[in-house]
């Protein structure tokens, strides 16, 4: 079978799209909306009934971190000169937006400064930190230490 005729024919037919969407109105789906159809992205694949696999999820997660990094080296000169853990707690919170990152200012102020145990506070002392729990503790641990633990598999 000619994979490449058929991608363009499905693609020409589904459309493609690279938001989520209602397959039945072709509409974007924003929050609070109720789905006529099924939430649907790309060229025709179904999330509610197929979803994405495993390997997929590693591709997007990967393209993520790439788009915060690009967006995080470019909003503070300082970032590259951190340590990988500290690093990996700013990408971590940048999953939020960076722009959103942005309006940590007395963490940021910290980190600038090199004060790690400020910037563990003043993250614990957030709104940020009062939605995500745990997850703050953990990355305010990883900030003040500079130590953090890596997983070796993708958990479920």
């Amino acid at each position: 079978m000619d994979r490449e005729a058929l991608i363009g024919e499905l693609t020409r037919d589904e459309g493609q799209k690279l938001f989520v969407y209602d397959d039945a109105t072709g509409l974007p789906l924003k929050p609070g909306m109720v789905c006529e159809g099924w939430p649907t992205i790309g060229i025709g694949r179904n999330l509610a009934g197929r979803g994405i696999t495993a390997i997929e999820a590693r591709l997007l997660v990967n393209d993520d971190i790439d788009a915060v990094l690009t967006e995080l080296e470019s909003a503070f000169p300082w970032f590259s000169r951190l340590d990988d853990v500290r690093q990996r707690v700013l990408v971590n919170m940048g999953f939020a937006g960076v722009a959103t990152l942005k309006g940590f200012h007395d963490m940021l102020g910290c980190i600038a400064d090199g004060d790690y145990a400020g910037a563990a506070d003043a993250l614990l002392d957030s709104a940020y930190a009062r939605q995500v729990g745990a997850r703050a503790v953990r990355l305010a641990q990883m900030m003040r230490s500079g130590q953090g633990h890596s997983i070796d598999r993708f958990e479920k």
